[in-house]
């Protein structure tokens, strides 16, 4: 059974409100939310207006353990882009939401079953990522063509 969308209200203190549990969450209790699966909306308590996206984003930087495991070099890779143009910058979004989804499917296909195959998912995951790469690729080119 499909669970209803929860609305967490967002408050100017930058409290956040679960409507579903009548209560006063952390950012902690946002994120199991999240990791748990549980589909939510985040709302501005005042305005009414959408503000799940800027809420997720401030929940990823204040996330150190997860922003330390991007080097330097990647973190910059990723501020360039703020220089290229906007195809440049949507295909890095399509081409890094697709990786993340290939090694979450992958994964969740060999984790799930008893017997779990060390080599036959790093296979599976190298394929995937190949032809998301070789995409990646033809794109950029096809973008370089253009200009």
């Amino acid at each position: 059974m499909e669970q209803k969308e929860r609305i967490i209200k967002k408050y100017a203190s930058r409290r956040l409100y679960d409507t579903f549990d009548s209560e006063y969450i952390a950012f902690k209790e946002l994120q199991n939310l999240i990791t748990n699966g549980i589909p939510l909306k985040i709302i501005d308590a005042k305005t009414k207006e959408d503000v799940t996206h800027s809420v997720i984003v401030s929940l990823v930087l204040e996330n150190t353990d997860l922003l330390s495991q991007f080097s330097d070099e990647f973190l910059k890779n990723v501020i360039s882009l703020y220089g290229k143009g906007q195809q440049q910058r949507e295909l890095f979004g399509v081409y890094f939401q697709q990786s993340l989804m290939v090694l979450i499917n992958t994964q969740s296909k060999f984790t799930d079953s008893a017997n779990v195959d060390a080599l036959a998912y790093v296979t599976e995951l190298g394929k995937q990522h190949q032809k998301l790469s070789e995409n990646f690729m033809n794109e950029l080119l096809k973008l370089g063509k253009q200009t």
